[in-house]
């Protein structure tokens, strides 16, 4: 598949910071893409609030947040 073809876009998620993407030829991680989406979901706070929605009765030996948890399973 050839990316030449294909523009650079702005998502206007923050009117203070735009994000602008543009099509690179290189080698790039697969998590790049992973940033925005959770610089997204930190603006909506859509996680944090699914997480605050569950019980945790896990007690005082908890490692990992429900918050942590859900964004990684996400």
């Amino acid at each position: 598949m050839s990316l030449q073809g294909v523009l650079p876009f702005v998502l206007d998620v923050s009117a203070e910071r735009p994000i602008e993407v543009e099509v690179s030829q290189t080698q790039l991680t697969g998590e790049a893409g992973l940033l925005p989406i959770r610089q997204f979901d930190e603006a909506i706070r859509w996680t944090a609030r699914f997480a605050a929605a569950l019980s945790d009765a896990r007690g005082s030996e908890v490692l990992h947040s429900n918050l942590s948890m859900i964004r990684q399973r996400i």
